[in-house]
């Protein structure tokens, strides 16, 4: 089988033309989720992930299993400010 490639760069694009705005990381995390969803859609998706075998209490913000085994650890940075706005009526 050959390797699926699951590009980051392209994600986020995709994800801001629909999303330009998230309210916490929380937010953030659970649209990507359901955008890698939306174009992986045989992947395996898990959010606040404790891989097996790490002793220390460690989570990933999404660990994505693709359909040929491929393992993608990601970990969200979300940087905050304040903004006051009105975005497609979401303050």
């Amino acid at each position: 089988m050959e390797a699926v490639a699951l590009n980051l760069v392209s994600l986020l694009e995709s994800l801001s033309a629909k999303r330009p705005l998230f309210h916490s990381e929380a937010d953030f995390q659970h649209a990507l989720a359901w955008e890698i969803h939306l174009q992986f859609p045989d992947a395996k998706i898990r959010l606040e992930y404790r891989p097996a075998g790490v002793s220390v209490k460690m989570y990933v913000d999404l660990w994505v299993v693709l359909a040929d085994e491929t393992v993608w650890a990601i970990e969200l940075k979300y940087k905050t400010r304040g903004l006051d706005i009105d975005l497609n009526g979401e303050s």
